[in-house]
């Protein structure tokens, strides 16, 4: 499954350090991407392109986590992150959006999603966020 590699390249890559310029924005069929965490409610937090584990560091900051994060040393921010159900929303490649998930999607989550791709006019991959299983 296509999402599954991008899931294992994306976990095996280093987050960019801190003032590292990211590449210019990219668009998808003419319209801007939005890049970002999307948490298991449904909220959506923007990060520009290879920022998101910067995002991911605000966010845990911002839900209590971040000395429970800088306690261990075994996960970076997105992994940490992403294993309390945060979906990632990201193009490592500049190609293709993709979503990325450790946990099973919520009701919420789905929804923006379908929403989502739907806009972008991808309304294939939007269909796929309709299913209940995953």
């Amino acid at each position: 499954m296509e999402a599954k590699q991008e899931l294992l390249n994306f976990t095996g890559k280093e987050c960019p350090k801190e003032g590292e310029k990211p590449e210019e924005q990219n668009l998808f069929d003419g319209k801007e991407e939005l890049l970002g965490w999307l948490s298991p409610r449904g909220d959506f937090f923007p990060a520009d392109w290879g920022k998101h584990c910067l995002e991911a560091e605000r966010i845990l900051g911002k839900l209590g986590l971040y000395e429970e994060f800088i306690g261990q040393n075994l996960f970076n921010a997105g992994d940490f992150l992403s294993g309390r159900g945060y979906v990632l929303l990201h193009n490592p490649s500049k190609k293709k959006l993709i979503a990325t998930a450790f946990c099973p999607l919520s009701k919420a989550q789905r929804n923006f999603l379908y929403g989502y791709f739907l806009e972008l006019g991808r309304k294939k991959e939007a269909e796929y966020y309709l299913e209940e299983a995953f």
